[in-house]
């Protein structure tokens, strides 16, 4: 299910590697989470994906995503290591 309400623009750091020390990257970015529910999926899992976006102050750009994911296999969690 999608809607236009559920888009949100992001900077190069929420999906990308620290490129100097001063980069605000983060080691664990979205793409890092995306991974392991792909896996988690490939692996028969039933996903329940949540992304939700933080703001500060007048910002119109999320200052981060909370990230929310948990995989069940035939009704139980799913396997330890492939559950995102």
């Amino acid at each position: 299910m999608s809607s236009k309400g559920n888009l949100s623009t992001c900077s190069r750091s929420a999906n990308a590697n620290r490129i100097s020390p001063n980069d605000p990257g983060i080691a664990e970015h979205m793409f890092y989470c995306e991974k392991q529910v792909k896996q988690a999926i490939g692996q028969g899992q039933v996903v329940h994906y949540q992304v939700t976006p933080v703001y500060m102050g007048p910002r119109t750009v999320p200052v981060a995503y909370e990230i929310q994911a948990s995989g069940t296999l035939n009704g139980k969690p799913g396997p330890t290591g492939a559950t995102p």
